[in-house]
């Protein structure tokens, strides 16, 4: 984002947090201080494992922007998260500052990794700050192509994600920064988003799906994006009913039919969508 006070992304965290505007989030971006203790370079891998919400959404950015990030899902097995750092060679997995979520810092600590936390700024929304939690820095050795670069490039990883493993092993994909890019951008144009249409993000921002099209698209499209803690069909209709509304979301099948079985109970409750997404399932007829 160039700057403006068009609003980049809001929660829906209880904590009763003011909108980000896409100026304040370049602002934050665009600062190396708050990233100081990770002390990554372009070629490097920082794991993320956070629940959902707007502190993610820009962590995601954020570490995209400067080495090669690796959303993980924070309540798999320490086994699983284990073996998923050490295939990716990470050097730092971010996780919240004072959760619960020992079991991936024993398995980062395991395989070698700085383990830094993350503390959300309280005064604004999806803003926070890096804490080393003790170990060594997490980035050493000499920088990609022996430059000291800061962001990364458009042929630079930018993220790397697990497949599913359906059908056998899970399988390590590496994204580049431009495809990343072009396949936002698309997804944008499809959509036909604009600054006013503003989302609602309920998909796990660990999967390809929410970060492309519910991070990405939007971001280049200059809409808002309203960032939930997970799913939740109640949530979902007290934000459409009293929140700041929102014009769109998508969803999976599952989470469309509790939205609807929900709203059969809320007669009072009408409203216009420009636009709702299906993906990972196709749709009954009856939904």
């Amino acid at each position: 984002p160039s700057g403006g006070t068009q609003h980049a992304l809001g929660g829906t965290n209880g904590r009763g947090l003011h909108p980000l505007s896409y100026a304040r989030l370049h602002e934050f971006l665009s600062d190396s201080a708050p990233f100081r203790e990770l002390d990554l370079r372009p070629g490097d891998r920082c794991a993320i494992a956070m629940p959902d919400g707007p502190e993610l959404a820009v962590c995601l950015l954020a570490i995209s922007m400067r080495c090669t990030v690796v959303p993980m899902n924070p309540w798999n097995p320490e086994g699983e998260i284990a073996a998923d750092l050490a295939e990716t060679g990470a050097k730092a997995v971010i996780v919240p500052l004072g959760e619960d979520f020992d079991h991936v810092r024993r398995a980062a600590r395991g395989c070698g990794a700085a383990v830094i936390g993350l503390v959300p700024r309280p005064e604004e929304t999806g803003l926070f700050d890096l804490i080393r939690e003790g170990g060594e820095a997490a980035g050493d050795g000499p920088a990609v192509g022996g430059v000291d670069r800061r962001f990364n490039g458009p042929e630079d990883t930018a993220l790397e994600l697990f497949t599913s493993g359906t059908s056998g092993r899970k399988k390590r994909v590496p994204i580049r920064l431009r495809d990343l890019c072009v396949g936002a951008a698309c997804i944008a144009a499809a959509l036909e988003l604009g600054p006013e249409d503003r989302g609602y993000n309920m998909m796990p921002l660990f999967h390809v799906g929410g970060i492309v099209r519910n991070l990405f698209a939007p971001l280049l499209a200059g809409s808002g994006m309203i960032y939930s803690d997970g799913f939740d069909a109640a949530m979902f209709w007290d934000e459409l009913d009293h929140g700041a509304g929102f014009n769109w979301y998508y969803a999976s099948p599952t989470m469309h039919d509790s939205i609807l079985q929900e709203g059969e109970r809320r007669p009072g409750s009408t409203h216009r969508l420009r636009l709702i997404c299906n993906a990972a399932g196709d749709l009954l007829p009856t939904t």
